[in-house]
């Protein structure tokens, strides 16, 4: 689908698509400052990650097996060097100015939706099983972020499903919660 282009007077001439009234819903952030938000954000999850995978056992009873604490572990600490990593690079872009150039975010809603709609999945799954609550969350997102082909939603759903099963279950032999 093919959306019509118009001038817009207000911003300079400049081209803008969809309805004007989204104009009015629009967030305006620094590159910088999101950058360091996000990289803060995640290097919380990080830790939270890397916390709770003290509890896990690091070695088994083969000396081949690194244990179980070693995948958390290991994508926990890769997380926080990349997310301190990123508050760094946002620090250096506000204090600097080089490159801190604004970021507009049109739908605003949809972004909180998808960050509420994940955080309920999350907390959702050990209770509904990671494929009762991945059918709904999927489906969601691609919603959220425009996607309205029903083909597209469904193939989308199944085709996540199906790695899932076939990576986890079939070659990692790991049960999904």
């Amino acid at each position: 689908m093919i959306k019509k282009v118009r001038r817009d007077p207000k911003v300079g001439g400049s081209l803008e698509r969809g309805s004007p009234t989204t104009r009015g819903r629009q967030w305006k952030i620094g590159l910088g400052l999101a950058e360091t938000i996000a990289g803060f954000v995640f290097a919380a999850v990080a830790g939270y990650f890397l916390i709770a995978a003290r509890d896990l056992p690091t070695f088994n009873f083969n000396p081949a097996d690194p244990g179980t604490a070693a995948f958390p572990d290991t994508m926990g600490g890769m997380l926080l060097a990349c997310s301190l990593i990123l508050a760094a690079i946002g620090i250096f872009r506000i204090r600097t100015g080089i490159g801190n150039t604004p970021v507009v975010i049109s739908e605003p809603l949809n972004v909180t939706g998808a960050i509420a709609v994940t955080l309920i999945y999350v907390l959702a799954m050990p209770y509904v099983t990671y494929y009762a609550a991945t059918v709904v969350w999927v489906p969601l997102l691609l919603l959220l972020g425009g996607v309205r082909s029903w083909k597209w939603i469904v193939s989308l759903t199944v085709l996540t499903l199906l790695l899932a099963y076939l990576i986890f279950e079939l070659v990692l032999n790991v049960n999904l919660p």
